[in-house]
């Protein structure tokens, strides 16, 4: 397993169908960077794809529900993943980086990111999303 955080997490996000592919330079790093801290990275990479509420991701994980809400709740609230709130339930999941991540960022849009995202676009997604020549 990689070392490097954000690199696990690119990985993790690699998985979903419409993945984020590794480029060369690393701007898929220094995206994940500008939008995650390394303790937000690892909690959002314990969530799955399908809803589910904190207590059962901390009894899959081992971990204490109470603090993992929290931890879940904050990165919600900065468009990290997903909440659902039903009724008196909340459930979070991952995810993905398109149709996720790129759209739930515009709270911490600025220039810098939105030019890394230019240039992760075109040197990395093109291709993923097959509109490359």
């Amino acid at each position: 397993m990689p070392e490097n955080i954000y690199e696990q997490l690119r990985q993790f996000l690699d998985r979903f169908p419409l993945g984020m592919p590794k480029t060369e330079s690393g701007l898929e790093i220094r995206i994940l960077g500008h939008l995650f801290t390394e303790d937000e990275a690892e909690a959002a990479m314990l969530l799955t794809p399908f809803a589910e509420e904190a207590s059962q991701t901390a009894s899959r994980m081992n971990l204490d529900a109470e603090a993992l809400e929290n931890r879940l709740e904050a990165l919600a609230d900065k468009g990290l993943i997903f909440r659902i709130r039903r009724g008196d339930k909340t459930l979070f999941n991952a995810v993905p980086f398109m149709i996720g991540l790129y759209e739930y960022s515009v709270q911490q849009m600025d220039a810098g990111l939105a030019e890394l995202y230019r240039d992760y676009y075109e040197q990395a997604y093109q291709a993923e999303m097959a509109f490359s020549d």
